[in-house]
């Protein structure tokens, strides 16, 4: 699945588990948002299913932030800490379709942090939402997240997803993959 990845050109990776076995791909737009029911199924599935799924941490963490989108910008509040971080994302090889194939979306970014200073003083933004996270920490370097994004009281969106924060030296690029590929067999036989 990942042997033909360039470790080397990104830094941050997604892989979305889509919730349709329709998923088409029509000008980069893939929909990775999930029905409730069935992402808070499937939360209680793994919630259930843990301690033999292989989490590093049994109890999954929490996290609630505040999302402010300005062209590649993203300012981020962390709402428990009230930490703030300003990165930009900017896509590296577009979308993988043999993911789709499989009912993932595999995406690759290049993810530089940035002073806070740099966001612009502006009330012309691309988006807002809120976001609220429950992570399972696989390794040290591999989490899979439930996303949940609220714009509003209509719009509220839900996501299951792994990302993998590349932006160490020295690893061993065989124990990732492997680790990679394990969680995701796991996830997609408690998905089916």
């Amino acid at each position: 699945m990942f042997e033909n990845f360039n470790f080397e050109n990104f830094n941050y990776l997604e892989i979305d588990f889509l919730n349709n076995d329709t998923a088409e791909v029509h000008e980069n737009i893939i929909d990775v948002n999930w029905k409730k029911n069935d992402f808070i199924n499937f939360l209680d599935k793994i919630m259930k299913s843990n301690k033999s799924f292989g989490l590093k941490n049994n109890v999954p963490f929490e996290k609630q932030f505040r999302v402010l989108k300005y062209q590649s910008l993203n300012y981020v509040k962390n709402l428990s800490d009230n930490k703030i971080n300003l990165f930009s994302l900017s896509l590296v090889d577009g979308i993988d379709k043999d993911f789709i194939k499989k009912n993932m979306a595999c995406i690759k970014y290049k993810k530089e942090n940035m002073a806070i200073f740099q966001f612009p003083s502006t009330s012309n933004l691309n988006d807002t939402y809120y976001l609220n996270r429950i992570i399972f920490k696989i390794t040290n370097l591999i989490f899979l997240n439930f996303e949940i994004m609220k714009k509003n009281e209509i719009e509220i969106f839900y996501r299951v997803y792994i990302n993998f924060n590349n932006d160490k030296k020295n690893l061993e690029y065989s124990v990732i993959i492997k680790n990679l590929e394990d969680i995701i067999v796991k996830i997609k036989n408690l998905i089916n």
